[in-house]
């Protein structure tokens, strides 16, 4: 199927301009330089250099995986759109600060490639890498993630072929929206990542029976019997102390046992009123010591 449609491509682009011999950077050169200005010319010898050679066609990587993008954006992001623990990290640092100085700078990495290499007689292809292996082994805090990926974890493609790790594959969130910060508390305490994040922020209409609207808000979620049954579910209940009861009843006739939950505190002394990670309860685990103790 791949090679179908490579051949289908080059089909489609030869009848204006025959590919010939390649050269397919990733844009991982894109910003080398202290500089903006010394990232400019040593792109621009780049392609002198690659023009040099046999090849005759250039593709170059717009992004550098996720939507983190080598030229200024308004859809996307660039590097140094927030700062992570990797901003300190010695692999890291001097990369992510010479890519978002040339970035604040207006320097625009493909651009100044093509015009470069079309200056020399080459063709000239932009690419762009959907991959997310790029920042998947950490993802909340990795320099390849993106601000629509921290944004959007509850969107979807479809399933992946590729086996899910043993953690928790969902979070999920019936309460306010968690912070960045909150995230990565739930992690630390977990000692492993959470797969996907789900917001489904419950509102209960006190004119209304709660049972239905709790069936309502776990259909919203959107798994299947399969999946309620199967996933290592992690959830993080309703403020509103009723409504959470009888969520969590219906959680349970769904799962078959109790899910382990988050426990959020007023961070002391916090003006405005800000919340932390208190714990992880796991409930099953405290109904079965109860049960235990009720039998003594």
């Amino acid at each position: 199927m791949r090679l179908l449609a490579f051949f289908a491509l080059t089909t489609l682009l030869g009848a204006a301009e025959p590919f010939q011999l390649m050269q397919n950077l990733d844009g991982d050169l894109s910003f080398t330089g202290d500089t903006p200005q010394e990232s400019k010319a040593k792109l621009e010898k780049l392609a002198d250099d690659i023009a040099s050679g046999p090849a005759k066609s250039l593709m170059w990587s717009i992004g550098a995986g996720s939507d983190i993008l080598y030229y200024p954006t308004k859809v996307a992001s660039t590097w140094g759109w927030r700062v992570t623990k990797y901003n300190d990290d010695p692999k890291w640092k001097t990369r992510i600060e010479r890519c978002r100085v040339a970035t604040e700078a207006g320097l625009d990495a493909p651009r100044i490639v093509g015009e470069r290499a079309k200056q020399r007689g080459m063709a000239f292809y932009p690419s762009y890498r959907m991959n997310d292996a790029h920042y998947c082994s950490d993802p909340l805090h990795y320099p390849l993630t993106g601000r629509f990926w921290m944004e959007h974890q509850e969107a979807s493609l479809g399933a992946s072929p590729v086996p899910e790790y043993d953690g928790y594959k969902h979070l999920l969130n019936f309460a306010r929206e968690l912070t960045l910060e909150q995230r990565q508390q739930i992690e630390i305490a977990l000692g492993k990542q959470v797969g996907k994040l789900i917001n489904q922020t419950a509102r209960f209409d006190d004119a209304r029976p709660y049972g239905p609207q709790c069936v309502a808000l776990a259909e919203q979620v959107g798994l299947t019997a399969a999946e309620w049954e199967t996933l290592s579910i992690l959830v993080n209940p309703p403020g509103f102390t009723p409504g959470a009861l009888c969520l969590l009843s219906e959680l349970h006739g769904r799962m078959g046992y109790f899910p382990a939950v988050v426990r959020l505190r007023p961070v002391n002394g916090s003006t405005p009123p800000c919340f932390e990670l208190a714990e992880i309860m796991n409930l099953q685990a405290l109904r079965n010591a109860a049960r235990e103790r009720g039998k003594r």
